[in-house]
Order: structure tokens, then C-alpha cells, then sequence
């Protein structure tokens, strides 16, 4: 009887820990999916409403090759960089 108990434990063992690496990998493909315009940074967004990536709030994300004097850049509705208040510096 003892050996049919610990046979049973470990068949379920392994089924809850299978069912627990399915149910992670399918929050893993979500991830990846872009949502834009939920205010939450999804897969590859660079920004998402108010919300952007670490690095991307300055106007150097929107063009690291231009001399910027001031200004902040935003958002657009497809969640992509935009120039925003960025002001470039004339040469």
C-alpha cells in the first residue's frame, strides 16, 4: 500500500509541476505581445502614454546624432517616440 501512496504523491508531483511550467510559458508569449495605448510597456514599446523606457524620456533617444537645447519628448497614439517640446540646436 505504501509503495501505491508514494507512486500516486509523485505522479502528482510531476503533473503540478508540468501544468505550473505550461502556465508559464503562456505568460511568457504574452508578453511579447504590444498593446499599445493600455499605459503599460508591452514587448518591444519604447513608450506607452506618460510611460517610457529607461533612457527614452530624453530627446537623445529620439535622435542621439542632433545637439538638443531643452525640451522633453512624447508619446504618439502607435506608442513611437516623437519629437514632442525637444528643441535641436542650429549649427
Amino acid at each position: 500500500m505504501k509503495k501505491y501512496s508514494l507512486l500516486l504523491t509523485m505522479l502528482f508531483l510531476v503533473f503540478v509541476t508540468f501544468t505550473f511550467a505550461l502556465a508559464c510559458n503562456e505568460v511568457e508569449e504574452y508578453d511579447d505581445v504590444i498593446i499599445c495605448g493600455n499605459g503599460h510597456l508591452d514587448g518591444g514599446e519604447v513608450c506607452d502614454g506618460e510611460y517610457f523606457r529607461p533612457g527614452y524620456s530624453d530627446c537623445r533617444a529620439y535622435n542621439a546624432d542632433k545637439t538638443w537645447l531643452s525640451g522633453t519628448p512624447r508619446c504618439s497614439d502607435d506608442c513611437q517616440i516623437v519629437i514632442g517640446t525637444c528643441v535641436e540646436q542650429v549649427q
